[in-house]
């Protein structure tokens, strides 16, 4: 949770009981508590894993978080990774009810991220939400209260109240599971006009009638709201203008995902994943006169609205068959995978009333700018895949994918990957691989800017339309690492050298021409228009360590570590988008982090993160104590010098249970 250097007090009501999750290899939230002051999926991973860096986009509670797996990735996608849940990718980062979390994933290496095609360049977060055990009906009711004391007065500010809730209520009735379950959160900063509002609804069905046949649905709804008068306005100008500047926003959001199994006989089974994810934003921005660009127009306005709706099918057939002391899997099966993209845009300027801000769009004196996209993705896929083990002693993996967007390539593009691991001796293991995997994106003439620097051939308005961008990111990474497992399991030691090269290419078409005899212009097949590449390295070093240091049935104590030190740049940044620019990143992090059943959980994270030649400190520490009834805990986060002054924070609290 982020403030202005501000105090805050927790209060925590949890009523029936809970069971928390046992120790698990993937990432996972390890203590149900922390969740209450860990609102977001990108929170819960912060921290915890090495080469993850998380980062608020101005400090404010409501402020977007940006994750990047292993420093920048890309020039022009951005560096934000897949996000999967329960086996569906979905549009961006969910904002999932926390106590729906069963574990959280994180696939760093292109050898394990090739299977996403042309999505899991820039890594991929895996989310499993959770499922309850045992039969009968189960519920859970969790409340968090934090109030926020401004500890500085150097912008306008005043004492903040956030809350949190959940509730679930589960049903287990021999081989049926229903789980329904609601959030809402608010989030309020100590700067004025900073906050959100958040409300998750979720509808968990799963069937299993007899051994061969089972079925699950999943399907969440989300509604909220926020708001900011914080923003960059540029050299001179301050941060914090909530008297002259709005950014607020509508969010309506939709998700399902739909599992159908079959066990065909003992060896061999079939498996169908379904997914719909649907997203609406609206955002309403306005500049008064106390901006150096609302003055100059007396006010400006702008209200955009985007909608985009993602559809996933994706059918496995899954075979496994015992040799001897060895073991071998083979699976195939294809994936359709499709983006509809809406985008409205008006602005407006000059007006006689500033009291409706940006809603007030309709009485400005100036003419109506409206803008509007309309960019419909299309990809396809079939993947194939081998994996053999041999009596734990040595295994390896080969998986083969070729994809193929539409409109946009004549033949299959080859994604691939291998792995291979050795135990030379018990408790030590050495890994190695190498993957190709993509990312993409399309993009109309008029967003050719965001892509590429400088001039590009220009084109009559009228004939925009037949212009389209494809922005493709091809990265080969090897890796390899050495995991040891000492006294008996309680020490475990972990370390990896990667190394990846990126092309990251723009390529324009048209896909028009000229009717014969005539002025007018028809759909055709694509030329090409123009195109750039510039290419991108990544190598860095993880390090992990864990340690059982207490293990009895009354006391479990286990403590941690992480360093990761990553390096990017750019190799050859003429004639392509940051050409001139100092585009190296350096990162270095160091995470800790200590747990017990009694319970204790303090961590930390601290980073360099540079980019273009400015440097930020990213420092976050947590310690929380507890027993039966009782939790204490504290945070000290900041960027230094951060963007915005009040990007660091000291929060400190209670929480009680009953």
């Amino acid at each position: 949770m982020t403030c202005l250097g501000c105090i805050s007090i927790l209060l925590t009501a949890v009523v029936c009981s809970f069971q928390p999750d046992g120790a698990n290899d993937v990432v996972r939230d390890t203590l149900e508590l922390s969740k209450g002051f860990q609102a977001r999926p990108a929170n819960l991973i912060e921290g915890k894993v090495s080469g993850i860096q998380v980062l608020s986009s101005d400090g404010s509670v409501s402020g977007d978080l940006s994750v990047y797996v292993r420093g920048l990735n890309s020039i022009r996608s951005g560096s934000q990774p897949l996000w999967v849940v329960d086996g569906m990718p979905v549009i961006s980062a969910p904002d999932i009810n926390p106590y729906d979390i069963e574990s959280i994933e994180v696939l760093k290496d292109v050898s394990a991220t090739a299977i996403y095609g042309f999505k899991g360049a820039n890594g991929v977060i895996l989310i499993k939400t959770k499922r309850q055990q045992g039969d009968g009906l189960r519920v859970n009711w969790h409340s968090n209260a934090v109030l926020s004391i401004p500890a500085s007065q150097n912008v306008e500010s005043a004492v903040a109240l956030g809350h949190n809730h959940s509730v679930s209520v589960s049903s287990v009735n021999g081989q049926s599971l229903l789980n329904l379950s609601g959030y809402w959160r608010s989030d309020n900063d100590v700067v004025k006009g900073n906050g959100s509002n958040s409300g998750l609804l979720n509808v968990l069905y799963e069937t299993s009638t007899n051994p061969v046949v089972w079925f699950s649905t999943n399907t969440m709804l989300q509604a909220g709201g926020s708001s900011s008068t914080t923003g960059d306005f540029g050299p001179g100008e301050p941060s914090f203008l909530p008297e002259d500047y709005d950014n607020d926003g509508e969010l309506w959001r939709a998700f399902n995902t739909t599992s159908l199994a079959l066990n065909i006989t003992n060896n061999l089974s079939f498996k169908l994943n379904i997914g719909v994810d649907y997203r609406n934003y609206t955002s309403y921005v306005w500049f008064g006169n106390g901006t150096s660009r609302g003055a100059a127009v007396n006010g400006e306005a702008c209200i955009s609205g985007t909608s985009m709706l993602r559809y996933y099918v994706r059918p496995v057939v899954n075979w496994h068959s015992y040799l001897g002391k060895g073991r071998l899997d083979i699976s195939a099966g294809a994936s359709v995978n499709g983006d509809i993209n809406r985008t409205n845009i008006m602005r407006g300027s000059d007006f006689f009333s500033h009291e409706l801000r940006a809603k007030g769009l309709n009485i400005h004196a100036s003419k109506t700018a409206i803008d509007n996209h309309s960019i419909d993705y299309f990809s396809h896929g079939l993947f194939a895949s081998a994996a053999y083990s041999y009596d734990d002693f040595a295994g390896a993996d080969a998986m083969i994918r070729f994809d193929r967007t539409k409109d946009y390539d004549d033949k299959p593009v080859l994604h691939y990957a291998i792995n291979a691991y050795v135990k030379p001796i018990d408790g030590l293991k050495i890994k190695a691989g190498y993957g190709v995997g993509g990312f993409e994106l399309l993009a109309d003439y008029d967003q050719f800017g965001e892509f590429v620097s400088g001039d590009y051939p220009a084109v009559p308005p009228e004939l925009t339309y037949y212009y389209k961008g494809l922005n493709r990111v091809t990265s080969r990474e090897w890796n390899i690492g050495v995991e040891a497992a000492l006294l008996e399991g309680r020490l475990n030691l972990a370390a990896k050298y990667f190394n990846k090269h990126t092309d990251d290419g723009f390529f324009a078409y048209c896909f028009g021409r000229k009717m014969n005899d005539s002025y007018l212009w028809r759909y055709a097949e694509r030329t090409p228009f123009f195109d750039t590449t510039d290419s991108l390295m990544n190598s860095g070093v993880e390090i992990d360590a864990d340690a059982s240091l207490i293990s009895r049935e009354d006391l479990k104590w286990k403590a941690g570590l992480g360093f990761a030190w990553l390096m990017s740049s750019i190799e050859n940044p003429l004639p392509g988008l940051l050409a001139g620019f100092n585009t190296d990143v350096r990162i270095k992090q160091f995470s800790l982090y200590a747990e017990t059943n009694a319970a204790a959980l303090s961590d930390a994270d601290f980073f360099r993160f540079g980019k273009m030649g400015v440097a930020y400190d990213v420092r976050n520490i947590r310690l929380s104590l507890t027993g039966h009834n009782l939790l204490i805990f504290g945070s000290i986060n900041g960027i230094y010098p951060g963007p915005y002054p009040y990007a660091r924070s000291l929060v400190a609290g209670v929480t009680l249970t009953f």
